[in-house]
């Protein structure tokens, strides 16, 4: 079987996903298995290459609708409790997204916005409040409902990449593509991220900016409405964090799929279409731009 989350392979009796973690969440998840995990030796890296990205045209934003919002995030509560402390990582924390926008969620390090990523992807459940995807209330979903959920609307872009060490570019990218209804074929997909000539390559052949645009045509492959970054430039140098942004925001223009970025950089503000801004669990601000910067222009 296949992680809905990352698309990695997993043992039949596995609990846990020992590429990103994720655990099995369905009615009838297999109940753990300590076996031994052996991986291939990965071939010797290779000197990075530097991609260009052709430039891209403007194109016109979609006309906001009329009444509820693509995602209504209403009075969300998260506590954890560990002995006898309780620890509030969202606090009754609310904020709306439309369809198509490309949504900063920015906060210092505690401030709930992971915990408000894992709630939007289907993965944490809630203490109190409720979250709508496109008129769905998907904190009312049962575990069954959640994987279909994750698996076809739901794309995941990760800090640390996530990529299956001994298969190709290619092959982690189809790997997706098994676990959605209406997917995008893998070669177009990495068509799309500039990864047209480095299919057949491995993971540790791969520069760190070229292994995360593999995860993101691995998301992309998926077909999905939402995608969902978590600090994708977090572990990347500058120019490579650029180039991620500026992929990230074109996808958003040309695809309109809605795309929810967090991160502790408030330099990124100016390229959102909508900027979350939380603290200890709470959305103290949000701002909507009329007129996002281009990546291309943006310094920090």
């Amino acid at each position: 079987m296949f992680c809905e989350v990352c698309g990695a392979r997993m043992e039949e009796n596995a609990m846990f996903c020992d590429t990103c973690g994720h655990r099995v969440m369905g009615e009838d998840a297999p109940q753990p298995v300590v076996q031994q995990q052996t991986y291939a030796p990965p071939p010797p890296p290779v000197a990075p290459q530097q991609q260009q990205f052709a430039p891209v045209p403007p194109v016109t934003r979609p006309t906001r609708k009329t009444g509820p919002a693509f995602i209504e995030f209403n009075e969300v509560s998260k506590q954890y409790i560990m002995g006898e402390v309780k620890i509030d990582a969202l606090d009754h924390a609310s904020f709306d997204i439309e369809e198509g926008e490309l949504c900063l969620i920015i906060g210092s390090s505690g401030a709930g916005k992971t915990t408000a990523l894992n709630v939007l992807g289907g993965i944490d459940s809630v203490t109190g409040g409720q979250v709508q995807v496109d008129g769905r209330t998907i904190t009312s979903l049962s575990n069954k409902q959640l994987i279909d959920y994750r698996r076809n609307q739901v794309g995941f872009v990760f800090q640390f990449y996530n990529l299956i060490p001994n298969l190709t570019a290619l092959e982690n990218v189809e790997i997706a593509t098994q676990l959605s209804k209406n997917p995008l074929k893998p070669e177009q997909v990495l068509n799309m991220v500039g990864l047209q000539d480095r299919m057949d390559s491995f993971p540790a052949q791969l520069s760190g900016g070229e292994q995360q645009r593999v995860s993101i045509a691995r998301a992309l492959a998926k077909n999905p409405r939402l995608l969902l970054c978590d600090e994708p430039t977090g572990a990347l140098d500058y120019e490579t964090g650029k180039q991620i942004l500026q992929l990230l925001q074109d996808t958003c223009r040309q695809t309109g799929t809605t795309v929810v970025i967090i991160s502790h950089n408030m330099a990124f503000e100016p390229i959102a279409d909508r900027v979350v801004r939380m603290r200890s669990g709470q959305v103290y601000d949000l701002t909507v731009n009329p007129s996002p910067m281009n990546v291309a222009d943006l310094e920090w």
